[in-house]
């Protein structure tokens, strides 16, 4: 256990203790071991508690045993507006830097929101939006794609003989998209006749 891990009322019993075993604040043999023995913590933490507790201490003043710990330890958690997050567009919240700006809070806020279950990522994808003849058409081209030989085996004709063309376009909707959504909200369902049908610019 380390000096910081340490509470004031253990910090405080430690330098009294060790006040019992000194004179003319110098502690007798063995003092630093027994404390560290007793507190089940390493020597250097007993050293440093004691320099601190001692360090140009008027006599009427009682020991400053304080921790010097950073920051604020006590600091109050940033608790969620879940409402107004689930008024936010899906937009708006498709990062955890895009919500962090709408909400005003830091990213590491929204974060620990995310880590601590108020908050969880939920993938959108762009599903096929298949009609009966579309259906229809699919399974004529696998059958098309089948050869079946005398011996009634069935085999798939040779793909290298097929030429895709492939564009490059800039679609103006993704086909999957990542979104931080509320426990219980209403997920987004997208769909599209087909990925050729996705507006592009």
């Amino acid at each position: 256990m380390t000096f910081k891990c340490l509470t004031e009322n253990q910090r405080q019993d430690i330098a009294i203790f060790l006040l019992e075993k000194s004179k003319d604040g110098v502690l007798h043999h063995g003092s630093v071991n027994e404390a560290a023995d007793k507190w089940k913590v390493d020597r250097k933490t007993i050293s440093i508690l004691w320099r601190r507790a001692t360090k140009e201490r008027p006599l009427d003043e009682s020991l400053n045993v304080k921790s010097k710990r950073f920051g604020n330890t006590n600091k109050k958690r940033i608790m969620p507006n879940l409402d107004y997050i689930k008024s936010l567009k899906f937009s708006e919240r498709s990062t955890i830097e895009r919500l962090s700006l709408k909400t005003g809070v830091s990213v590491g806020t929204v974060h620990s929101w995310v880590v601590n279950g108020f908050l969880k990522p939920h993938s959108s994808p762009l599903h096929p939006q298949l009609t009966d003849q579309n259906k229809v058409n699919r399974m004529k081209f696998c059958i098309n794609s089948l050869i079946v030989d005398q011996s009634a085996a069935i085999t798939f004709k040779d793909m290298r003989k097929i030429v895709h063309i492939d564009e490059k376009w800039f679609y103006l909707s993704r086909t999957n998209h990542k979104y931080y959504v509320v426990e219980g909200e209403e997920l987004p369902y997208r769909s599209c006749k087909s990925k050729r049908y996705i507006l592009q610019k």
